[in-house]
């Protein structure tokens, strides 16, 4: 295989890479108390309660609404990481099995780099 052909595929997995990295998604609670942003792995980037939270005083059920919308938002984000990975995954890769750290890196990896 060419060097430049393997330097090709270098910049085009760095490129993927850098999108997968700039990838933020929000999601909102049914009530709208909740916003929850979160980044490409589902880490938590950021959270807002509307000030009614503290109106109801029920603690358990606002820790409810912000899991709830942490994950929302983590499956959200994972939906447009694997969207930018597709092309870097086996033919048969689906969403609910694929390790979207490392999964596109070992199939490069399997193809010897192509």
């Amino acid at each position: 295989m060419p060097a430049g052909d393997t330097l090709g595929d270098v910049d085009d997995l760095q490129r993927i890479w850098e999108r997968v990295a700039a990838i933020e998604e929000s999601a909102w609670s049914h009530d709208g108390r909740v916003s929850a942003s979160v980044g490409a792995r589902g880490e938590l980037r950021a959270l807002e309660l509307d000030p009614r939270v503290y109106r109801d005083h029920d603690a358990e059920a606002l820790a409810k609404s912000i899991v709830d919308t942490v994950a929302e938002a983590s499956r959200n984000a994972r939906r447009l990481v694997l969207d930018e990975i597709t092309p870097l995954l086996p033919r048969n890769a689906t969403g609910a099995e694929t390790d979207l750290a490392f999964e596109p890196l070992l199939h490069h990896l399997d193809r010897g780099g192509q």
